[in-house]
């Protein structure tokens, strides 16, 4: 046995992690961990936090309009505020300022995952997974509490933006979700990848649907009680974390041995010179191969259309005169389509496609981003163009036919990477992460100037948010099948 090769080798779906001592520190040997515990207890960790967001969404979007509303018109002249709407918060005006907000807390929560992914990458491949992902869990909740301060304590509205500092803890939200799929990936073999990754969003779209109605539900209450809960939902991830998920990075052990001999080392490198050499790398992994550099491209171009859809609590309520509590029942109901298309239809189509058609991953992969894609072009098409909430609706189904992008899109850059550069996994999960948060540092501004450009042409052009994004998923429908040209046109290429 060579020095490079693992000491242990792992059965799929059951893969040896290093084992911990009673202070927690890693040992040399390993133990064998269940895969079915790792990937459940993965999402019920990020169903708690994502139900934490999602059943204070409303409520937190709801006192945020009223701050801004009570400050506009205690700012204007007892003239000027008699000449407002019959309801003074649906103001254009108020309308722009909350849109605004929004945006520049998505772009700036965005900033520390762009800056600290990479170093957050490297330690999760050299300490492992989990301590990672318990400061990034730790950071996500530590913003939520510094947002819930602001609304509670009243303060200026714009003072939620300082929450996107606790980020610098643990990464940010790309970096929490890289993680989450970079365990799930761990422990789960490559032809069973994307329908774990299915499933992952399935838990997680379960949340979505039950949230924005017992969210309601609460909030018609009292519109505070959803606050409290969700602030003690997103504070269980990171003790759950530390205290009941295993390490499941199988080199972990044995690669902060290797670091600490280096630091041992008179000819070590120098700490800025290290971070300047792992930066490179990094750009270096995105330009080895055209394929997986365009699988890596869709992500980011995706992410402000699909940022959009969170846009749905303001635009619906603007548009139609429905309440913010009301509106946020709309989530639910693609949040249940998704649920079955992830749970149900594409795992059958999966199988389908693989056993019964005998298709490759790659084949499999880039049939269903497509149709997903072209499901998502057609929904949000329709919600923009909807003159009615019924309509709305069926745009809504149709996006969630389209849930199925995500996973595959990323079970294809998986198999890319995994194919040419194995050890190189922990090094992809992180430059997804960093590709999400230039996606977000875009997506805030793309989202608040389109709709605070519709709000200036009139009610026609509201859903023009909308509109903008179903041109936006042209491009990655291009990449995709461009992908698919270069890995057909690599594979059947004669070997020298």
């Amino acid at each position: 046995m060579s020095e490079s090769e693992p000491l242990l080798s792992s059965p799929a779906g059951n893969p040896t992690v290093p084992g911990r001592n009673e202070l927690g520190s890693e040992q040399p040997q390993a133990t064998t961990i269940n895969s079915r515990y790792v990937f459940g207890l993965s999402v019920l960790i990020i169903t708690l936090i994502d139900t934490g967001e999602y059943i204070s969404a409303a409520s937190k979007l709801q006192i945020l309009e009223d701050l801004i509303c009570r400050d506009h018109f205690s700012a204007r002249s007892p003239l000027l505020a008699a000449a407002v709407p019959q309801d003074p918060c649906k103001d254009d005006a108020v309308q722009a300022r909350l849109a605004s907000l929004i945006g520049w807390q998505v772009l700036t929560r965005n900033i520390p995952t762009l800056l600290l992914a990479i170093p957050y990458g490297a330690l999760a491949d050299s300490r492992g997974r989990r301590p990672v992902a318990t400061l990034a869990f730790l950071g996500a909740a530590l913003a939520y509490s510094w947002t819930f301060l602001i609304c509670f304590l009243g303060a200026p509205v714009n003072l939620i933006l300082y929450s996107s500092l606790f980020y610098i803890i643990g990464g940010g939200p790309s970096v929490v979700s890289a993680l989450v799929l970079l365990v799930i990936s761990d422990v789960t073999p490559e032809a069973d990848r994307a329908t774990a990754f299915f499933r992952c969003l399935a838990g997680i779209l379960l949340s979505e649907l039950l949230s924005p109605i017992l969210g309601y539900w609460l909030m018609v209450r009292n519109v505070w009680i959803p606050m409290y809960v969700g602030l003690v939902l997103v504070c269980l991830p990171p003790l759950l974390t530390w205290w009941a998920l295993p390490e499941t990075n199988s080199v972990a052990s044995k690669t902060a041995q290797s670091s600490s001999a280096t630091a041992r080392s008179p000819e070590r490198l120098g700490r800025w010179p290290r971070l300047r050499t792992r930066i490179g790398n990094e750009f270096k992994f995105f330009t080895s191969s055209w394929a997986t550099s365009l699988g890596i491209l869709a992500t980011f171009i995706t992410k402000p259309a699909i940022q959009a859809m969170e846009l749905i609590l303001q635009y619906v309520p603007k548009r139609y005169g429905w309440t913010i509590a009301r509106a946020g029942l709309l989530s639910s109901v693609r949040s249940a389509s998704s649920m079955v298309v992830l749970l149900l239809f594409l795992p059958w189509l999966s199988s389908y496609l693989s056993k019964r058609l005998a298709m490759s991953s790659v084949k499999k992969d880039v049939g269903i981003a497509t149709g997903s894609l072209l499901f998502m072009i057609a929904g949000y098409t329709l919600i923009g163009l909807a003159p009615n909430v019924s309509v709305i609706v069926v745009g809504l189904v149709l996006t969630a036919l389209g849930s199925g992008f995500n996973g595959s899109l990323r079970s294809l850059v998986t198999y890319l990477v995994e194919r040419d550069q194995p050890q190189e996994m922990g090094r992809l999960y992180t430059f997804l992460a960093i590709i999400e948060a230039v996606g977000g540092l875009v997506s805030g501004p793309f989202v608040s100037s389109t709709y605070r450009l519709g709000l200036s042409f009139g009610p026609p052009w509201l859903g023009l948010t909308y509109l903008a994004s179903a041109v936006l998923f042209l491009l990655p429908l291009f990449i995709v099948l461009v992908i698919h040209h270069l890995v057909h046109t690599r594979e059947t290429r004669p070997r020298k």
